[in-house]
């Protein structure tokens, strides 16, 4: 019995977490440095096709530093990373020396710029700098330019999405097109994601078109990343009185139509309880040799007592996804 009670509080304080969204923090200091803590992990744990190779507890030297809520690899190396309060790092891979590099998420007003919060996906275009995220409340997508020119838009369609349950997934697929992906369950008893298909840049293409996505036992899509074949890697999520679960999932955008079901086939469940947390970004990497890294990352939710920023890596050898 009090094992039960103490469950129901554990998860109604993660909860609370997850879904309170406090004042926008103060801009982390200038000099902020981030300490990558190794965790301890069964070495070569076999996660599906993948094993794990590395996990770090992320600890930043101002209190700003945390809420990472989506994952890139930048063509130096380093990681770039949003945050849903408001800013975004640029900081090294554990063992790598490197400038750590932070920015606010704002965007462009007729009266002037403006912090935007609750930023939950990034993609990031290498040759030309420019940068995408979706916001989840809001129900919009920025494009960031290198020039400092950030623009958005809020597509008549995802207007309808619920409030704190909107945007959470962002990709760009291999042939140009993005694809947007709402966290909550649309109504119906499909109990289907409702997304957005965009021709092109979504700033650019004009209407998107609609899709559902179906996600692995009711977890629900909190990121997603282009894989070297062109499928699409999605991370899952969900909470319940056992703590976290994190899914992997492998859709084919070969299958996705517009206005059908695109089906998502989970390949990964994290179980070790020494690494569960709210795992909401994930970033794909070639790691040589023909083996593909992925690099998962949480949102502690400012709640440091009970959650971390966790960085997980694992890698699958060729041929096993």
């Amino acid at each position: 019995m009090r094992r039960a009670i103490a469950a129901l509080i554990l998860a109604a304080a993660c909860w609370t977490a997850i879904w309170w969204r406090p004042a926008l923090p103060p801009p982390p200091d200038a000099d902020l440095t981030i300490e990558a803590r190794p965790v301890a992990f069964a070495e070569g744990e076999a996660i599906g096709p993948f094993r794990i190779t590395g996990a770090w507890h992320l600890v930043g030297s101002e209190p700003g530093f945390d809420s990472l809520s989506a994952l890139a690899i930048l063509p130096d190396g380093r990681f770039f990373a949003v945050g849903d309060r408001s800013y975004w790092f640029r900081f090294p891979r554990p063992g790598r020396p490197g400038a750590v590099e932070l920015g606010g998420i704002s965007v462009d007003h007729s009266w002037g710029k403006a912090l935007m919060g609750d930023s939950e996906s990034v993609v990031f275009d290498a040759p030309t700098g420019r940068w995408w995220t979706s916001f989840e409340n809001y129900r919009a997508i920025m494009r960031a330019d290198p020039d400092g020119r950030n623009v958005y838009v809020v597509p008549a369609m995802m207007r309808e999405w619920d409030v704190n349950q909107g945007a959470e997934t962002l990709v760009r697929l291999s042939d140009g097109r993005f694809i947007t992906v709402a966290e909550g369950v649309s109504a119906g008893r499909d109990h289907t994601h409702a997304g957005l298909i965009f021709a092109s840049d979504p700033l650019e293409s004009g209407d998107p078109m609609p899709f559902h996505l179906a996600m692995p036992r009711g977890v629900k899509p909190v990121d997603g990343a282009l894989l070297p074949d062109g499928r699409v890697l999605i991370l899952g999520r969900d909470f319940g009185l056992g703590g976290f679960v994190t899914t992997l999932a492998i859709a084919d955008p070969a299958e996705l139509k517009i206005g059908a079901v695109w089906h998502a086939r989970e390949i990964a469940r994290l179980r070790d309880w020494r690494l569960a947390d709210n795992y909401e970004g994930v970033a794909v990497e070639n790691g040589g040799h023909g083996k593909t890294v992925i690099w998962l990352v949480s949102d502690d939710n400012q709640a440091k007592v009970l959650q971390r920023t966790m960085l997980l890596r694992m890698e699958a050898p060729e041929g096993a996804l």
